[in-house]
């Protein structure tokens, strides 16, 4: 059966670096929570665990009130760590591992251009921060259109 060390990952001395640097209260006790999960997978050390903690390592390097340049590296580096031992993982607890890796790399390419998709102020015109649609006209559609055509965020590429 497949094990990983959670000290040969590196993200616990990352993220002991990242809190003094969270000076918003609300953003540090999120922080604070999401470093009891992490704390928690620590111990049961399986698959879906490292698949989870690798999600939440990338959140917390997308979380500009969280990760600064120099975390950002770091996490980055912990990610990739993370991904070695999500190969080996694979190897060990996949059936057909090469087509799940695969397939995992397409689901995050996938996820990424949604992230980027998300940023786009048409996106944002039409959506709130949760990711629901707003109750929009379809004038309000047609304006928004017309402003964003020009933009330089991806949102008609």
């Amino acid at each position: 059966s497949f094990n990983w060390d959670f000290e040969d990952l590196g993200l616990q001395k990352v993220m002991d670096d990242i809190l003094p640097n969270i000076t918003n209260p609300a953003t540090r006790d999120k922080f604070l929570l999401q470093m009891q999960k992490v704390n928690a997978m620590s111990e049961s050390h399986t698959f879906s665990d490292l698949i989870e903690l690798r999600q939440m390592t990338n959140d917390f390097l997308y979380n500009k009130k969280v990760a600064n340049v120099d975390s950002a590296n770091a996490l980055r580096g912990v990610i990739e760590t993370i991904d070695d031992a999500i190969v080996t993982g694979a190897g060990e607890v996949m059936e057909r591992p090469q087509e799940w890796l695969d397939n995992w790399a397409t689901a995050r390419s996938d996820y990424s251009k949604m992230k980027q998709v998300e940023k786009t102020a048409m996106y944002r015109t039409l959506f709130d921060n949760k990711g629901k649609m707003r109750a929009v006209q379809p004038e309000t559609v047609v304006k928004a259109l017309g402003k964003h055509i020009t933009s330089i965020d991806g949102s008609f590429t």
